[in-house]
């Protein structure tokens, strides 16, 4: 079990947009996730609106992203160059290159030639003490009083000509 947690209440359909505490009542860990849970919603909506499902973004610095998150074939190794990379609101960062074959960056390379399409699979992953034991807090004898979550992502790839003949593999991308 990673969290002991209440009711997660968050609905986007119902377009909530803040939750008021009142006077004197008590205040639940429930209220202050469904608060965050709002926040960051709209913050992925606005983030998804001004860059796309798929982009990069300027540079605090002023150099052009264009090799950010960038999917270039090095022989036979597959690589994701470093940089920061948006998907529906989500923030990818890649302190360094990286090769593709590393399990947490792929879930599985294609095994036979041909042309295929690569694309980045994102989600939001729970982390608890068992990954992350700096969670624990020493004051209150090595008990947690939360738990994270983590954007995770991995390049993916489907085939897109089905085509077992090709002498390379060409990969051919939207979000990469």
């Amino acid at each position: 079990m990673y969290a002991d947690v209440e009711r997660m209440r968050f609905d986007s359909a119902k377009q909530i947009v803040r939750l008021i505490h009142q006077q004197g009542r008590v205040f639940l860990p429930s209220e202050l996730n469904e608060q965050t849970d709002i926040i960051l919603h709209y913050l992925r909506m606005l983030v998804t609106d001004l860059v796309g499902h798929g982009a990069t973004g300027t540079k605090a610095d002023g150099t052009t992203p264009a090799d950010d998150f960038k999917l270039v074939q090095d022989g036979k190794t597959l690589i994701v160059t470093k940089g920061h990379y948006w998907v529906d609101g989500y923030l990818l960062e890649l302190p360094a290159d990286q090769a593709v074959d590393v399990p947490t960056y792929a879930s599985e390379l294609p095994n036979k030639p041909g042309s295929y399409l690569a694309y980045l699979d994102v989600w939001e992953r729970h982390i608890g003490p068992a990954e992350d034991p700096e969670m624990a807090e020493v004051a209150l004898g090595g008990v947690t009083t939360c738990t994270r979550t983590e954007v995770a992502w991995q390049v993916r790839f489907q085939s897109v000509d089905g085509k077992d003949d090709a002498a390379n593999v060409v990969v051919a991308s939207n979000y990469l």
